[in-house]
């Protein structure tokens, strides 16, 4: 039976109750003037509810579809769970052929070993180029040094002492030359004189001559020096500081040069570990998911797919594909109604109300629930009488029984409000007059036509407001408008249009 057929069989049972009801409350009597049959009750004091009927299915709370999360297709089930089998989390529901992820771990894990053996060259190297790094610097900037101190050594130094020196064999050589000179003259005098010696005269020329050949060599010495060898000394040093000052910069960059070269050979180095690692961890991750397991507890339901333009279930030696959506597991534990309910029945409904949950496949299971939910945009469906507008329901289920399923054919039953000790009559005695809610009052051996007040009420029963007494019969069925002897008004006719569910 669908559920719109159960809908409508819920309408025609509600008559039957009331028709009971009046008959026990009120049995058969015959009019003894007009000879008809008809049947009475009779207004008292009661107390009711005010039901809803839903009829809907039954959903799993939360559910969640388990896929294979392993790439492309080379996924190949070689075992699987029996569907309808009750698993707990962490259970294995499907395990896929290890052997082309293992082989693939194997590789990552040879490649990730040679990355790790590269990168402890290339750092070994670095650490060399490093190392000769600093010597070279430090021997570069030793010859600097020393080249800047030959420089000024010769400048301020050697130099310095070198040119005193010739100086003063020159200023010797000069004193000689002119000592000598000095003694040629006075000889030379004398013989002027008289005192002629020819041979010491010819010894002092000869001493002179030889004299002044050591003070002219002398002289030029120093003039040499001074104007030649000394400046020629200091450039060929300032030249030598230059270079090595040259030498000790191409050291540097070439140093910086090389280990840059290695550590960048180095960090790329680094990087193709790091993704060696990443592979590997990948490889190891698509391993574990040849293991897919149940993330919550729940029913394991095979989910259906086309294999080779055959719809089936999934089963041994079938290749999957990523994503591809294997498992449906409902967790079974906390289950929801979800139902419908027409549009004129909506203000008896709201969230928090206590409902009862009964099942087709139990009849005599009943659940206790409450309203969780009530859609807020309605939905128009067309019908044999024309179109209706409904709104989506949601009924929690507070109880667990394990033998729930999802997709079962679900009644639910919700009481929306009550009342108690109120004046009351069943519903097939009211009826309605020129838009006023009336009745049949037993007036003797006729009937009166009497409006009405009508508060809450059921499928069953109405709470009469106004226009009745307790104890008051009232007709069931509608007499022939030749019986009805009056009708009676209430004062206030706007009260008595009161729609008869408003409460």
């Amino acid at each position: 039976m669908t559920i719109e057929k159960k809908r409508m069989v819920y309408g025609a049972l509600a008559i039957v109750p009331v028709m009971v009801l009046g008959i026990l409350s009120a049995g058969l009597h015959r009019n003894s003037l007009t000879g008809d049959e008809m049947i009475f009750a009779i207004a008292t004091r009661r107390s009711f509810d005010v039901s809803v009927h839903l009829v809907g299915h039954l959903e799993a709370a939360h559910s969640i579809t388990v896929s294979s999360e392993v790439k492309g297709d080379s996924g190949k089930i070689i075992s699987i769970v029996e569907s309808g089998t009750r698993v707990e989390k962490g259970d294995v529901l499907i395990r896929l052929d290890r052997t082309p992820f293992e082989k693939e771990v194997d590789q990552c894990s040879q490649k990730l070993e040679v990355c790790k053996a590269n990168v402890i060259v290339l750092k070994q190297g670095l650490e060399w180029e490093q190392n000769q790094a600093g010597r070279e610097v430090k021997t570069a900037q030793y010859e600097f040094e020393v080249s800047k101190m030959e420089l000024e050594k010769t400048e301020k130094g050697d130099g310095p002492l070198e040119l005193a020196q010739l100086e003063r064999e020159m200023q010797k050589a000069q004193s000689e030359y002119l000592e000598k000179s000095g003694y040629l003259a006075d000889l030379e005098e004398l013989e002027k004189q008289g005192f002629s010696n020819p041979t010491e005269t010819e010894q002092a020329k000869k001493k002179i001559e030889e004299a002044k050949e050591a003070y002219e060599i002398a002289e030029k010495k120093l003039n040499a020096f001074k104007e030649y060898l000394l400046p020629a000394k200091i450039e060929m040093a300032r030249t030598k500081v230059e270079k090595t000052r040259s030498d000790l910069e191409q050291t540097k960059k070439s140093m910086t040069i090389r280990i840059a070269k290695a550590s960048a050979e180095l960090d790329r180095a680094n990087q193709e570990l790091e993704m060696a690692a990443t592979s590997l961890a990948a490889a190891e991750d698509q391993l574990s998911k040849t293991e897919i397991r149940a993330p919550i507890p729940g029913l394991a339901i095979i989910r259906e797919a086309y294999v080779r333009g055959e719809r089936r279930r999934p089963q041994v030696g079938d290749t999957v594909w990523q994503n591809q959506p294997l498992v449906y597991l409902p967790d079974i534990s906390e289950m929801l109604v979800n139902t419908k309910i027409r549009e004129v029945d909506l203000h008896k409904l709201r969230k928090g109300l206590p409902a009862t949950v009964s099942v087709d496949a139990y009849p005599e299971t009943r659940l206790k629930g409450i309203v969780q939910s009530i859609g807020v945009l309605a939905e128009e469906k067309l019908e044999a009488k024309g179109s209706e507008k409904y709104f989506q329901v949601t009924i929690a289920i507070q109880e667990e029984d394990t033998r729930l399923r999802p997709g079962m054919t679900a009644s639910v039953k919700v009481v929306s409000d009550s009342v108690t000790d109120v004046l009351a009559i069943p519903i097939n005695a009211i009826f309605e007059k020129e838009n006023r809610k009336c009745c049949y009052v037993v007036y003797g051996d006729r009937y009166e036509l009497r409006q009405i007040l009508v508060g809450t009420q059921n499928e069953d029963f109405a709470e009469v407001k106004k226009g009745l007494s307790e104890g008051e019969r009232v007709c069931l069925i509608e007499p022939h408008a030749d019986h009805v002897r009056s009708q009676k008004l209430l004062e206030n006719q706007e009260e008595s249009s009161q729609r008869p569910n408003e409460m």
